[in-house]
């Protein structure tokens, strides 16, 4: 597991051993939301209000060159 970024109280995660498409896990104390970095689809999402959610696309969409190297490093 790797701490890609962190946000107020979000840490966002790539895992080593996880399986394509490329995607990040957006984790915090009151939730948890799973998003693939290039299309920003949402593969599931509890605790994190519907806000929260936008909030969270928009970093991992600002962040998505960092995000890629980082799924890229992990995954070749």
């Amino acid at each position: 597991m790797g701490t890609i970024l962190s946000y107020r109280n979000i840490k966002f995660v790539v895992y080593s051993n996880d399986h394509p498409p490329p995607h990040v896990h957006a984790i915090s104390p009151n939730g948890e939301a799973k998003i693939e970095i290039i299309s920003l689809d949402c593969f599931f999402c509890r605790g994190f209000t519907r806000r929260d959610l936008k909030m969270i696309t928009k970093l991992i969409s600002d962040k998505r060159e960092i995000l890629m190297e980082a799924w890229n490093e992990f995954h070749t």
